[in-house]
């Protein structure tokens, strides 16, 4: 059938799409895994075609169609992902193709416009949060009846842990009431933080001081971004400043800055006796000088190998082999995304890559280059 995508030449295709359904892909995960590699599932759907899609009052209707045949494809990913050797198991969801990219952007707006509000009026110390005495001192300064303010702490922190930050504010004020939960022994969602937006160093920072407060592990994926052309265009059609770094530099600084700083905790949390690092960090990258900076400092903060074991880096399949089967070999933890779907969902997907990675694409001339060394060593040619 011919499609939009059909001039494409059938080697990109194959170098970089893995199968059309979670059941294909089976055979390379197991060749991944036999390598001493890992695999993150990726159904790679984008959302911005659909979603400009319109057909009248049907509309809706078939947008909630197409969102659920994609969240079963999720879930059928999960189910293939749990079979994996390998001890930790990764599966990339993206929110933007399970809902509407414009609520979504609009829920963003609100939390942004809660955090700018609750560190201007209540983080009076600036440490990221408030005890339950401080925000009944607050609130008596405003004349607020006592009862009201007992009321008011325990929907804001119906857990007891003494912490009120901008994210329970938020949370009270749509009706949404933490409930106990459970804690487990290692992340289960992992958060991805594009480095190259300018607020990227603080929310991490700030994501992870929560995390401490509240008791729960922390689980982080950085990547330098892919969404730079969108994030422009927005910040120029509403008149405000690009959230975005001036200069790739700043992004590479960045990137150095906040691994740098999770990699201090977790050594801080190696250090203490009795005490279990609580934080893990996928390493997306395909940058060569970072996972080298990221080995260096592992090596300098002599991390423990449990320790060690809690930090991943993953690559694109199609992508870097000259980095991700080195570090197979040399026992670190390191992945592949797996991306799979049908065509029309998949090149958008491959796309979108190709222009966050720009500058690894011209890496081929240099992976070329290092096969042809090594079949003139082995062939003994000079």
């Amino acid at each position: 059938m011919e499609t939009k995508y059909s001039h494409l030449s059938p080697s990109f295709v194959a170098e970089h799409q893995i199968g059309e359904n979670h059941l294909e892909v089976s055979g390379k995960i197991r060749a991944l895994n036999n390598s001493g590699i890992g695999v993150i599932l990726d159904y790679a759907v984008e959302d911005e075609e659909f979603i400009h899609h319109k057909n009248g009052s049907g509309d809706h209707d078939i947008m909630s169609e197409k969102y659920d045949s994609r969240l079963s494809k999720f879930l059928q990913c999960i189910e293939v992902s749990r079979d994996s050797p390998n001890n930790r198991k990764f599966v990339a969801v993206k929110l933007t193709s399970l809902g509407s990219s414009s609520l979504l952007q609009r829920m963003t707006t609100f939390a942004n416009d809660a955090h700018r509000i609750f560190t201007s009026c209540f983080d009076k110390d600036g440490k990221g949060y408030m005890t339950r005495d401080e925000f009944a001192n607050i609130c008596q300064d405003l004349s607020i009846s006592s009862t009201d303010v007992i009321e008011a702490v325990k929907a804001l922190d119906p857990q007891e842990m003494n912490t009120i930050d901008h994210i329970d504010m938020s949370m009270a004020a749509f009706g949404i009431i933490s409930e106990p939960v459970e804690y487990y022994q290692l992340p289960i969602i992992f958060n991805t933080y594009q480095c190259y937006l300018r607020d990227a160093s603080e929310r991490v920072k700030r994501h992870y001081r929560r995390s401490q407060c509240h008791g729960y592990h922390f689980g982080t994926k950085l990547v330098r971004g892919a969404y730079m052309q969108g994030e422009n265009e927005r910040a120029e059609k509403n008149m405000y400043t690009s959230p975005i770094h001036s200069s790739i530099q700043d992004t590479h600084n960045c990137y150095k800055e906040v691994i740098e700083h999770l990699m201090q905790h977790m050594v801080s949390d190696d250090n203490k006796e009795g005490r279990r690092v609580t934080l893990e960090v996928v390493c997306a990258t395909h940058n060569q000088e970072s996972i080298e900076y990221v080995i260096g400092a592992m090596d300098k903060l002599d991390l423990s190998q449990s320790t060690r074991d809690k930090i991943y880096f993953a690559q694109l399949y199609g992508m870097s082999d000259d980095l991700t089967i080195p570090l197979g070999k040399a026992g670190y933890s390191v992945y592949k995304y797996l991306p799979y779907g049908e065509i029309q969902e998949v090149i958008p997907y491959m796309l979108r890559r190709a222009q966050e990675n720009g500058d690894v694409l011209g890496k081929s001339t240099h992976e070329k280059q290092l096969i042809v060394d090594e079949l003139k060593t082995r062939f003994n040619y000079i």
